[in-house]
């Protein structure tokens, strides 16, 4: 009976295979093999050993698929998962897209989140014309646990950089995971922190420290603690500037002593120089001589500790010393000469010894006449002043200059001093034209009396004088010249209207007077140097008015390199005739040159 049942289900089963089993929605489900990463799906082997023809329900296939891909999507993700584009016996392509590709890219690549995070996988794909079929997987990625997020904001910590130029700074108390940090110092009592904010004081390093910081990290109940210790050690460089700052100027006391400090803050030491041989220095005591001059004094002390040293520096000015300049005046007046040994060139040390005289302070002269010498000393003085006769009562004219005859005068030296030319005159009087001194112009003047051998007397020209009666006019522009090597120089006479004459002194001598108009005067031909060898002089050139327009400009002086012709030439015999004189001409000459009157006149 139960073989019977079981031929009977056997064509049944046949009969229903053949008619499609009475459904026409019922489809054969095709064998399957096993996908990698997908469920297994078995295909019922048929009971007879013809296979009869299927239809693929494509719905359920759909679904099979569906089932593959979800199978795909871990419930929980802890690393990269494999999300493939293809299925291996169905012929599609799945596009697949994350709601977080940050932490679940679309090729399965894992980054840990921050938190746990829900990522939606999505896969789109076509299978035989059903277009955009998605399919949607949810996991649960893990993100970073308390202890590891400590660990990451640890490891985001560095220890705080302190030295002489680190020693304040804001401690960091932010993060990005929004724990908690507080901080705490510990060990000395030169670090402090207020408000989040690190301070050192210098003492620190002045004196060295020891401290510890430490941080306490806190998130959810969890705690992290770093600790960061430091050693401060003492700065040798900064006691000694320490040192230095509070020692203050010695003081100078009554020009001759000055108390110093041998020691300094930090167990420093001082030793004292200064920049004077005579100054003595005995431990704390520095002493100064007595000068009769003021002058400066410079001590120096070198500054030291264990490890480093510097340098202070102090100056003074320090007065003359009132005894020693009494004592330097009467040594001056007693090196001074007897009346009848005296000569004039002791004259300047006697002016100088009683202008010294003059000027001492009342204290100075109370040290002075306080001398058992004082009187003779100032009788000496006032002796050797009588032997030196000085000009008085000089009398200016447009003619001459005249002064007070001297009894005991044998005659009077005049120096032009802004030309360096002197004259020797036997009375009181120069007359400027006898010695072809213009009247036009002004000159400084020196006037010496000479005396015999037998009087003893000197004679001094103590004032300078001005001699001329310059006019009132304009005087002419400053010369334009132009120097032209060791020959010449010229000029340009467009540049002196209303000047009418050019004078040029040579050593003090006048040497030419030309015409403005010639604008040429020439070095060789006129006296001025008669060796081969160029030799630098001084030319003093003045430009003249016509008495009218213009008086004299002011001296000027030029450097010129002169040298003479540099060959003989024959001097011609003159002769006189008529009241004049003639001369042979020779070769080579441009002109003549005749001097009249011990080289006064020139024509």
């Amino acid at each position: 009976m139960k073989k019977y049942l079981k031929l009977l289900v056997a064509g049944l089963v046949f009969v229903l295979a053949a008619c499609g089993g009475g459904n026409d929605n019922s489809k054969p489900t095709p064998s399957s093999p096993s996908i990698p990463g997908g469920p297994s799906v078995s295909t019922p082997t048929p009971s007879v050993s013809t296979p009869a023809p299927s239809v693929e329900n494509i719905g359920e296939t759909m679904e099979r698929i569906d089932e593959i891909i979800k199978g795909y999507v871990p419930s929980v993700v802890d690393g990269d998962i494999t999300l493939p584009t293809s299925i291996e016996g169905y012929n599609i392509y799945i596009l697949w897209s994350s709601s977080h590709p940050d932490v679940i890219s679309t090729s399965g690549k894992y980054t840990k989140p921050l938190n746990d995070e829900t990522v939606v996988l999505t896969a789109s794909y076509e299978y035989k014309g059903i277009k955009g079929h998605t399919v949607e997987a949810t996991t649960t990625v893990h993100g970073y646990t308390d202890e590891e997020k400590l660990d990451f904001v640890k490891g985001e910590m560095s220890k705080p950089e302190i030295d002489a130029t680190h020693t304040s700074f804001t401690l960091i108390t932010e993060n990005d995971l929004n724990a908690t940090i507080t901080w705490e110092v510990s060990g000395s009592e030169y670090a402090i922190i207020n408000e989040n904010t690190f301070s050192l004081a210098e003492d620190a390093f002045l004196n060295g420290a020891s401290f510890e910081l430490k941080v306490t990290i806190e998130l959810n109940e969890k705690t992290a603690e770093v600790i960061y210790e430091y050693e401060i050690a003492i700065d040798y460089s900064l006691r000694l500037a320490k040192a230095k700052a509070e020692i203050a100027k010695p003081e100078l006391v009554d020009n001759k002593e000055i108390t110093v400090p041998l020691t300094g803050l930090y167990d420093s030491t001082i030793t004292w120089s200064t920049n004077d041989e005579e100054v003595v220095i005995e431990e704390d005591k520095i002493t100064l001589p007595a000068r009769a001059e003021e002058w400066t004094l410079v001590i120096t002390g070198a500054i030291a500790n264990e490890e480093a040293n510097n340098t202070l520096t102090f100056d003074y000015v320090v007065a003359a010393d009132d005894g020693a300049i009494v004592a330097a005046l009467v040594e001056e007046i007693e090196a001074l000469p007897l009346w009848g040994d005296a000569t004039l060139e002791d004259k300047v040390a006697i002016d100088a010894a009683k202008a010294k005289l003059d000027n001492l302070t009342d204290a100075q002269v109370a040290i002075f006449e306080g001398l058992e010498t004082s009187g003779e000393l100032t009788e000496k003085l006032e002796s050797l002043l009588d032997k030196y006769i000085e000009i008085r009562g000089v009398v200016l004219s447009e003619e001459k200059a005249t002064w007070e005859e001297v009894e005991v005068a044998t005659g009077y030296e005049i120096t032009f001093t802004d030309l360096g030319k002197t004259f020797t005159v036997a009375t009181n009087e120069f007359v400027y034209a006898d010695y072809g001194m213009p009247t036009d112009t002004k000159y400084n003047v020196e006037i010496n009396v000479l005396t015999g051998d037998a009087t003893g007397y000197i004679g001094v020209g103590e004032a300078i004088t001005i001699f001329g009666n310059p006019s009132e006019l304009p005087q002419v522009s400053d010369p334009v010249i132009t120097l032209n090597g060791t020959e010449s120089f010229t000029w340009d006479p467009a540049a002196y209207e209303g000047a009418t004459a050019v004078r040029v002194y040579a050593d003090g001598v006048l040497r030419r007077e030309i015409p403005v108009e010639l604008g040429f005067y020439s070095y060789r031909f006129n006296g001025i140097a008669d060796s081969v060898t160029p030799v630098d002089k001084e030319l003093v050139i003045q430009f003249v008015g016509n008495g009218t327009t213009h008086q004299s400009s002011n001296f000027y002086k030029v450097t010129a390199s002169v040298q003479g012709a540099g060959f003989a030439l024959n001097t011609p015999y003159p002769y006189f005739s008529n009241g004049s004189i003639r001369f042979a001409s020779t070769d080579y000459n441009e002109g003549y040159e005749v001097r009249i009157d011990d080289f006064r006149s020139y024509y």
